[in-house]
């Protein structure tokens, strides 16, 4: 895959703000899930020109406020520490043309890729893990794109959907002690796009790491926004990690399906 990262620059980051003089504003970071996304405002769409797909995803964008930010090789990008050395991010991309694999890369989904001329369906599939001792949330994420494609004259916007998540989390990414809180979400098209017709969601969440699911209670409250219940197991009472999955489809077929390990906690039940 071509193109190139600035990968040099640790931490999130977000675009240039102009602010008028006594202007008050908060802003909030590093909020969960943190998951791969393009965020509003990116200025780097992913298109397709002719037969070449340009693809640009951060591996970790924050929950909300939109703030981005890049696999690195060390915990914070500091040292010589590498993944080998247990320390590091990853970020993994696959291409599927028709279930057929066409591209691979280890520097995430990120830059140009070849593709054969003529319409078809494809699959993006980008993994990401954070397996440093400095992240503690979105410790692993699994996001699988499919959409239709076609060889175009002039650069068109590629049809990924993205899942914008509000979760009532603190400032530990944590939420209450109480058996049940609400998330909201969104579901939308990268800038440039209508919005997407008919979309279906489903949100699933997991208090064993993946090794057990339970379906939310799912509302849908207009414009692409929905609300999702999620309830503790009985058979959970204390602190407990959340992993989310959420699938989304839209009337033209287009998909995406995210899965964010850990992506934040639930303090444990009040006795």
């Amino acid at each position: 895959m071509s193109g190139t990262k600035v990968t040099e620059q640790v931490g999130m980051r977000d675009l240039p703000h102009t602010y008028r003089p006594g202007q008050r504003t908060t802003e909030h970071w590093f909020g969960a899930p943190t998951r791969p996304s393009i965020p509003r405002g990116a200025p780097w769409p992913s298109v397709r020109n002719g037969d070449t797909l340009s693809v640009h995803i951060p591996e970790f964008t924050d929950s909300a406020s939109g703030h981005w930010s890049f696999a690195e090789t060390s915990g914070f990008g500091i040292g010589t520490r590498t993944p080998a050395d247990g320390a590091g991010d990853s970020a993994t991309a696959v291409l599927l043309r028709e279930g057929e694999r066409i591209f691979a890369s280890d520097n995430g989904a990120w830059g140009d890729i070849e593709v054969p001329a003529g319409e078809a369906d494809y699959r993006l599939d980008l993994t990401t893990s954070r397996i440093s001792d400095d992240w503690r949330f979105g410790t692993g994420t699994r996001t699988s794109w499919t959409f239709a494609s076609g060889t175009a004259a002039t650069a068109a916007l590629l049809p990924l959907l993205q899942v914008d998540y509000d979760v009532p989390v603190d400032e530990r990414n944590a939420v209450g002690p109480e058996r049940r809180h609400t998330l909201g979400l969104g579901v939308r098209m990268q800038d440039g796009m209508a919005a997407p017709d008919g979309v279906i969601l489903k949100v699933e969440s997991s208090y064993d790491d993946g090794g057990s699911w339970t379906t939310a209670r799912v509302a849908h409250h207009g414009d692409n926004t929905f609300t999702a219940t999620v309830e503790r197991p009985s058979r959970v009472h204390g602190a407990a990690y959340v992993t989310l999955r959420v699938t989304a489809t839209d009337a033209a077929g287009n998909s995406v399906r995210q899965t964010v390990d850990r992506a934040y906690l639930h303090r444990g039940a009040k006795q």
